[in-house]
């Protein structure tokens, strides 16, 4: 049934639900309905299997006689029953304007299987007309398919972007962070050095160097005790980790 059915095929590429099953319903059904014993008769009028009309198909000028007919009714119910199992599936899992397409196009079938079973048509003119609507159809569906793909594709790039100045944003500040804890830090360390010089002197004690002078030069980074990390070190790691790589 691919001549039929290729452009529920093409549909699934438009897919937008990210653990739907890739393949529609009505797949199944069609293939029972290409192996149904009722349109055996139809097979050498019309391809029910994969493959296009031939050149004979489409040249025939032959219309439907009352077996024939019977048959065209039965695919005629068949496709709609198809069509039917998988209504609901492609409401949740096709784009709707895919879905329209579809819809569009077996309407416009139903109307030319029509014209075939009253015998306004030889089956060459429906196989010639429907391979007309086919092409149509999936020219249609791919439109649909790309315009979605460019879609999800600039989607994807604006949040790698927004991602991307976020991290900037917050690598600027972090940064910021960094230098600041610098530039505190050098004033306690040169009044430190100096205290010291005093010290060596003989004219202050170690512990008139320490208190505030320590407290700050331990958060900044130029004092260092065993097992702990200064504030500058902490921001420097965070720093590296979040922005280098």
């Amino acid at each position: 049934m691919r001549f039929f059915i290729c452009v529920i095929l093409l549909a699934a590429a438009s897919i937008t639900t990210p653990f739907a099953a890739e393949v529609d319903p009505s797949s199944a059904c069609f293939k029972e309905l290409e192996a149904s014993e009722d349109l055996k008769i139809l097979k050498l009028l019309v391809p029910l299997d994969d493959n296009e009309p031939t050149l004979e198909m489409l040249s025939n000028k032959k219309k439907p006689n009352e077996k024939e007919k019977i048959a065209i009714a039965k695919l005629d119910s068949g496709i709609a029953s198809c069509n039917l199992k998988a209504k609901e599936w492609r409401s949740k899992n096709l784009p709707p304007n895919v879905v329209s397409r579809l819809d569009e196009h077996f309407a416009k079938m139903k109307v030319q299987l029509l014209n075939l079973y009253q015998g306004k048509d030889t089956y060459g003119e429906f196989l010639t007309k429907y391979s007309e609507l086919k092409t149509q159809t999936k020219s249609a569906i791919t439109a649909e398919v790309n315009a979605l793909k460019a879609q999800k594709a600039s989607n994807d790039a604006q949040i790698r972007f927004n991602q991307e100045q976020k991290k900037r944003q917050e690598c600027e500040f972090r940064f910021a962070q960094i230098q600041q804890l610098k530039a505190q830090g050098e004033p306690c360390e040169r009044e430190y050095q100096q205290c010291m010089q005093l010290v060596l002197a003989g004219r202050k004690r170690d512990y008139e160097c320490s208190g505030a002078m320590g407290a700050c030069r331990m958060a900044t980074g130029f004092a260092q005790m065993q097992g702990v990390k200064s504030e500058l070190q902490i921001k420097t790691e965070e720093f590296n980790s979040i922005c280098t790589n």
